[in-house]
């Protein structure tokens, strides 16, 4: 099991999730850049982690961190030999990045033997494992995918048959893991689906986004709202200021009732465009009060419907989730 900790772990926070599977037994962890890895380095995390992008530049830098890169490239793979040839260093673990439709970094068919021929001649690198990503593997009766899984497959033994250690294949990720069960090979790369992020009715959300009422104002009949007049009072009504703003990851498209909260179990829409630090929302009739607890992400709204007022994918709500967010943990 490798869990993906990129991009703050999805916006949840990396060295509080990475210190946390630690302890639950996964083998491995992964991140985008070298800078992620090491900052959960200088938090005190040992598993190993796999580097998904790592340019020339970062190289000693992912050397004095233990962390390991995705080669992607045959350029990128000769520089990397260098670095370590430079430090008379020897089998050093890598991951080699293939390329099975996704079109994003990764080798072709055509490039595996100048791979091999290289990596063979060059004691300096040890493949650890080779992985591939789907292109749509949240369709479950997707035949691009089978396709993909197939073809990883015919590369792995191509790779596999050149060398005596073992090496670890992974092709799926959250998605994958949950619709296409036959492409598991030795390993799979849990993502989003650790927050309970998905279709799958067996696995509960784990992430809550909640605020307070501010304050509470009474409008009266033509009286505007917020930045721009953008909203007028058609007829007296009761507003509530909530502390969030598009600094915190609630976007100004969610202004005008394109989005809303929940105070006391009840819809309550935006007025007026959303601010940086707050939002204006209609709770005319519901009785609310400064102090309220304010829902925003919850019971009553998951994370896929709020993604779909922004006209987005949950995983761009999660990952805009601002640092300035109180984050509260809760092991169950």
């Amino acid at each position: 099991m490798l869990c993906m900790v990129k991009a703050s772990s999805y916006g949840s926070d990396a060295k509080t999730i990475s210190k946390f599977l630690s302890g639950m037994g996964v083998d491995y962890l992964g991140v985008a850049y070298p800078d992620e890895g090491v900052q959960l380095r200088e938090a005190g995390v040992k598993l190993p982690i796999l580097v998904m992008n790592c340019e020339e530049r970062s190289f000693s830098q992912c050397i004095d961190n233990a962390l390991e890169p995705a080669i992607f490239s045959l350029n990128q793979l000769t520089e990397f030999i260098k670095e370590l040839i430079s430090r008379s260093m020897l089998n050093y673990p890598i991951h080699i990045k293939l390329e099975t439709g996704m079109n994003r970094l990764g080798f072709n068919k055509e490039a595996l033997s100048p791979l091999i021929d290289t990596i063979k001649s060059q004691p300096e690198v040890l493949i650890k494992s080779v992985y591939s990503h789907l292109a749509e593997a949240d369709k479950p009766s997707s035949p691009f995918t089978h396709q993909q899984i197939d073809a990883f497959g015919v590369l792995c033994d191509q790779i596999e048959n050149e060398f005596s250690h073992p090496i670890l294949k992974h092709i799926l990720n959250s998605a994958g893991i949950q619709n296409f069960p036959q492409g598991q090979f030795d390993m799979v790369r849990l993502g989003i689906g650790m927050y309970g992020v998905t279709n799958d009715p067996n696995l509960r959300p784990a992430i809550s986004w909640y605020s307070t009422v501010s304050q509470v104002k009474q409008l009266l009949p033509n009286e505007t709202v917020g930045y721009g007049r953008a909203f007028t009072a058609k007829e007296a009504m009761e507003i509530a200021i909530v502390p969030v703003g598009y600094a915190d990851g609630y976007r100004r498209s969610l202004s005008q009732g394109k989005g809303g909260v929940y105070i006391n179990s009840h819809f309550c829409p935006t007025v007026g465009n959303v601010c940086m630090d707050m939002i204006m929302i209609d709770v005319t009739g519901k009785s609310v009060r400064e102090g309220d607890r304010v829902e925003i992400i919850g019971d009553h709204q998951s994370m896929e419907k709020v993604a779909a007022q922004m006209e987005t994918i949950s995983y761009e709500v999660m990952t805009s989730l601002s640092m300035r967010l109180q984050r509260l943990f809760v092991d169950q």
